[in-house]
C-alpha cells in the first residue's frame, strides 16, 4: 500500500511528496547535531569588541516559524516559490540514523511560505537528494531551476559532506538525474552550504579545505555553461577569519554576501555578518547587531528580500537547544 502511495504521490506531484505521505507526524523531528554547524559550534564569551555590538544600523523584527519543535531545522534556499530547509524529521515510524550521532539522517523538505512569514507544513523531497543512507546537506538551485547542487554525508563518513550537481530531466516531469560529482571533493575535507548567485554565475560554499585561513573559510567558484563548477577561489582575508565563516548566502540584487561566523567581534556563538560586493571585491564584513544576534548560535541566513527573510538560531532556552527557523523582517536605518 505505501509503495502505491508513494507511486501516485510522485505522479500527482512531481517534485514533492506530502509529509503525511510518509507517515510524518507534527511535530516528529530529530535532532540535527549531524548537521556541521552544531558539530564545530562554541559560544566564545564576549570580548571588548563584543561589548559595543549594538542595533549596528539593523532594525529587525524577528519571531519565531510555527513549525519549530523541540528540535533542529534550518533554512537553505527557494525552489518554486517553497523556502527549502534541511531537517533530520523522521520518515515513518523509524528513520534510518548516523552512527555518530543515533539521530536520523538529515532530508530535505520544502515549505509553503506567506508574506508575513509563516510556513506550511513540510513536504518531502524526492529525487536524488534523500537517499537511505546518507545525511543530506545545504541545498541550492539555479536560478532556471533545472540545476541543484546539493551536499551530503555518507554513513561512514558522516562530518565530512560532499558537492553533487544533478539535472531535471527533460522527458520525465520532475524527476532529477545524471548526479554529477564536482570535482574539488575530497574525503580529506568537508563542502558544505552551497548557495547560488541571483544571476546563476557563481556557487559559494563553505569548507575546512587545507590552505584556508584556519577552521571554515568561504569559497567561491564559477558555474560552467553545461552546469559543473570551477576552481574555488577563498574569499581571502577580508572576508574569512582564523575563526570559521559558514552559511553564505547572497541578497536577491546580488550586492551583498551574509554569512555566519564565530569570530571574536560578536555577540557570542555564531553570529550574522553582512559584506557589500562590488565587483569581484568585498567589504569587511559588519556584525548585523543586536535586533538580530544573541549570545547563542544565529546561522543560515536566506534572505527573501532586502529586508525580510529566514535564519536559524538556538536562542530558545529549551531543555535541547536545538536550532529553530526564525523570520525576520524590518530595515537598514543607517
Amino acid at each position: 500500500m505505501k509503495t502505491i502511495t508513494l507511486m501516485l504521490a510522485a505522479v500527482l506531484s512531481p517534485i514533492l511528496l506530502l509529509a503525511q505521505s510518509a507517515d510524518l507526524t507534527p511535530g516528529d523531528i530529530a535532532s540535527l547535531d549531524d548537521i556541521a554547524f552544531l558539530n564545530y559550534s562554541t559560544s566564545y564569551s564576549n570580548t571588548s569588541d563584543a561589548d559595543v555590538v549594538d542595533d549596528m544600523g539593523y532594525n529587525f523584527s524577528v519571531k519565531e516559524t510555527d513549525i519549530n519543535s523541540s528540535f533542529t531545522e534550518y533554512p537553505s534556499s527557494f525552489f518554486r516559490n517553497q523556502l527549502v530547509i534541511v531537517s533530520s524529521r523522521k520518515i515513518g515510524a523509524f528513520g534510518k540514523k548516523s552512527k555518530s550521532t543515533l539521530e536520523p539522517f538529515a532530508k530535505v523538505f520544502g515549505l509553503d511560505f506567506t508574506r508575513n512569514g509563516s510556513l506550511d507544513r513540510p513536504l518531502l523531497f524526492l529525487g536524488l537528494f534523500n537517499t537511505r543512507n546518507h545525511s543530506q546537506g545545504g541545498i541550492a538551485f539555479a536560478p532556471d531551476e533545472k540545476t541543484v547542487y546539493y551536499t551530503r554525508a555518507s554513513e561512514d563518513n558522516p562530518q565530512n559532506y560532499q558537492l553533487y550537481i544533478g539535472f531535471l530531466s527533460k522527458k520525465i516531469s520532475g524527476l532529477w538525474e545524471n548526479e554529477t560529482v564536482a570535482s574539488f571533493n575530497s574525503t580529506e575535507y568537508s563542502i558544505e552550504n552551497p548557495y547560488i548567485t541571483p544571476d546563476g554565475e557563481t556557487l559559494y560554499f563553505s569548507s575546512n579545505k587545507p590552505g584556508g585561513l584556519g577552521g571554515y573559510d568561504l569559497y567561491k567558484a564559477a558555474i560552467n555553461e553545461d552546469g559543473t563548477v570551477g576552481i574555488p577561489q577563498n574569499l581571502g582575508s577580508r572576508i574569512n577569519s582564523a575563526k570559521d565563516e559558514r552559511f553564505p548566502s547572497i541578497s536577491p540584487d546580488g550586492k551583498n554576501l551574509y554569512l555566519s561566523s564565530n569570530r571574536y567581534t560578536g555577540l557570542g556563538g555564531y553570529d550574522l555578518y553582512r559584506s557589500s560586493i562590488a565587483g569581484s571585491t568585498y567589504s569587511k564584513p559588519e556584525n548585523m547587531g543586536n535586533t538580530l544576534n544573541t549570545p547563542s548560535d544565529d546561522v543560515a541566513f536566506v534572505p527573501v528580500s532586502g529586508t525580510s527573510g529566514y535564519f536559524s538560531s538556538n536562542r530558545n532556552p529549551s531543555e535541547n537547544k536545538n536550532a529553530d527557523i526564525y523570520y525576520f523582517s524590518g530595515e537598514i536605518t543607517k
